[in-house]
């Protein structure tokens, strides 16, 4: 046991210094191979898997994929095909880059300096090897762990992502939604410690993508813990040397424009211009290195727990072997004007990404405000409270969730039943109106609010009127639900139709609105979309907020159509979509996004130090290089 414990502080201390070290050795290839790799993936492979989609979609009939358009899709012949190239597609793009970064690790490891156009000849070699069972946990691997858990294992065409917002906020509210949360979480690290050295073995050692993740697998079960804490240890170091390098940057920008210099001074706007320059130079540099870093961490880890008694180690191929390859022939001939061309692409590409992150900003002064099923954060919602709050906090809106009872009155609710806020597992399907006022709707949210009921729509419009609009959202449940018609109905009779809004996720209730009431404005809550979304006939969209950005807002404006971005309970995220000009905030803060449109408007306190501070905040959130 002790001397278990010896070894793993030895390799803990030894993974540090020889990452440093191999990946030092081979610096500028791996720099140059991942600049130039950014490059293809921006200009040539994105958009050939982004067409092969495209295509596809148009073969199955649609013009676009939005909601539950990727189920249907994605179970029709033509989306299963679509699927399995596209992810063998993406699988081999991915291959290529990082399996590229483990040759320049293990040539790095053996003290061998390298040649770019070597490796990525190699890689293709070794590809084919991964083409079996194994090639299934190699692209969860590549292409959904590794870009989930941020570790950075993700390549330049999967870059980190997340659990969208909407999902693990509506999953958190519950027992069952935060045990299954943490469920997930369990599964996905435990799946990345068993399959992280697959692709360090597959590319160094003589075996096919199968034996590589049962050997990777060997290796996890008898290093767990070591395992967990290389991982730990990364994350560690990375989070603190970038903190360090953020402080540094933003305690320089304070010191000149606080201290040294007046914050609106010629002086201070000179210094920090270029400091933020140096600041987004050094940005460049870290995201071009944390995957080839994180890959030659890898490839050391792997070297530190391996069986010694590996007998086929991988010899790769040089110049000798492929000389006689025209395509290594004319590779090689033109690999220097083609490396320049591209580096000069990237610079280029930086520089407008950075200029569009810091300077694209268009503030929409007229922005509206939506208090998210009501005032959520201070009374129950979707109840007459949480109604009445969101007037007293200013809100422009209440969104409001609205679905049919047994007797077909109309009732709001968000979930398909009772149960999170009314204790009841029945759907309003199941219930009449008689039965559903019986419910305590307010305990589940605070003893104050104790026999708090569920509002009619019709007893919501009236307390509305004149006072705040509705956002309405549709959920019907079946073709045969009269949600649609009564909704419509209840709106005439109280003369609302100049103070709601119509919005759902279900496309064909919004056409059967928009039919039945032409002057009724609608507006299609989009989760997911692909393709030409944007000239669906609908006259706004509701958008989760990673959908939404520059580009986006733009194209729907110029063809006439709102902008509504949803959750955002986050000032920066505020301050964002605001910058990007849109029309109107749902949140379930309805005062923070008050309070950050009221600074935007005024310009209050703004000089040369906050637009530092706000610029490297912004291109530390949203610059993708």
């Amino acid at each position: 046991m002790k001397n278990s414990r010896e070894k793993q502080k030895i390799v803990m201390l030894s993974l540090i210094k020889n990452t440093y070290k191999n990946f030092k050795f081979n610096f500028f290839a791996c720099t140059y191979f991942e600049m130039c790799y950014r490059i293809l993936t921006a200009f040539i492979f994105g958009p050939i898997i982004f067409l092969i989609f495209k295509y596809f979609i148009k073969t199955d009939g649609m013009a676009n994929l939005t909601n539950k358009d990727f189920i249907t899709f994605g179970l029709s012949p033509e989306g299963i095909i679509c699927i399995a190239i596209l992810l063998v597609l993406a699988f081999c793009m991915i291959f290529i880059e990082i399996g590229a970064l483990t040759y320049i690790g293990a040539e790095s490891h053996r003290g061998k300096k390298i040649k770019i156009i070597d490796g990525v000849f190699n890689v293709f070699g070794i590809l084919k090897d991964t083409f079996n069972i194994g090639l299934i946990p190699l692209i969860l691997i590549t292409g959904v762990i590794g870009p989930l858990t941020g570790v950075g294992l993700c390549s330049s065409l999967i870059r980190n992502y997340s659990i969208p917002p909407f999902i693990t906020i509506e999953l958190s509210k519950t027992l069952l939604g935060k045990v299954l949360l943490g469920l997930i979480a369990v599964v996905v690290v435990v799946l990345l410690l068993r399959w992280i050295l697959a692709i360090p073995i597959v590319v160094i050692e003589k075996v096919k993508g199968k034996e590589a993740v049962s050997k990777s697998n060997r290796i996890y079960k008898k290093n767990k813990w070591t395992l967990l804490k290389g991982v730990i240890l990364w994350e560690v170091v990375f989070i603190i040397l970038i903190s360090i390098a953020i402080s540094v940057f933003l305690g320089a920008g304070i010191g000149i424009g606080g201290y040294i210099f007046s914050p609106n001074s010629i002086e201070s706007k000179i210094l920090l211009g270029i400091l933020l320059v140096l600041f987004y130079i050094g940005f460049i540099v870290v995201s071009l290195l944390i995957t080839p870093l994180f890959v030659s961490f890898l490839v050391e880890l792997y070297y530190a727990l391996r069986d010694d008694l590996v007998e086929d180690e991988r010899e790769f191929k040089s110049y000798e072997d492929y000389k006689n390859n025209i395509l290594y022939k004319i590779s090689r001939k033109g690999s220097k004007i083609f490396v320049a061309i591209l580096i000069l692409c990237f610079i280029g590409y930086s520089g407008f990404i950075g200029y569009r992150t810091v300077f694209n900003k268009v503030i929409n002064d007229k922005v509206q405000i939506t208090a998210h099923r009501g005032a959520s954060e201070v009374a129950p919602e979707n109840t007459l409270s949480a109604i009445k709050e969101a007037e007293k906090q200013g809100a422009n809106y209440a969104e409001i969730d609205v679905q049919t009872t047994k007797d077909n009155q109309i009732i709001l609710l968000h979930d398909g039943t009772f149960k999170r806020t009314a204790g009841v597992n029945k759907t309003p399907r199941q219930l009449t109106l008689k039965e559903i006022e019986k419910l305590d709707n307010g305990s589940f949210f605070s003893s104050k609010y104790k026999g708090e009921p569920i509002p009619t729509l019709d007893k919501v419009l009236k307390e509305s009127k004149g006072k705040i609009k509705l956002n309405i959202e549709l959920k019907p449940k079946g073709n045969d639900d009269p949600l649609v018609q009564n909704v419509n109905k209840l709106i005439v009779e109280n003369g609302m139709e100049h103070e709601v809004i119509i919005s759902s996720s279900n496309f064909e209730a919004l056409q059967k609105m928009k039919k039945l009431n032409p002057n009724m404005e609608i507006g299609y809550i989009v989760l997911a979309a692909v393709g030409d979304f944007e000239k669906l006939n609908v006259d706004f969209f509701s958008l989760e907020y990673s959908l939404v950005d520059a580009k986006t807002v733009y194209g729907l404006h110029a063809l006439g159509k709102g902008v509504h971005v949803f959750t955002i309970n986050d000032r920066e995220e505020a301050e964002k979509m605001i910058y990007l000009g849109v029309d109107n905030i749902i949140t379930d803060n309805v005062p923070m996004v008050l309070d950050v449109k009221r600074e935007m408007e005024s310009g209050e306190h703004y000089d040369y130090v906050t637009f530092y501070y706000e610029s490297i905040l912004g291109i530390i959130n949203y610059a993708k290089i």
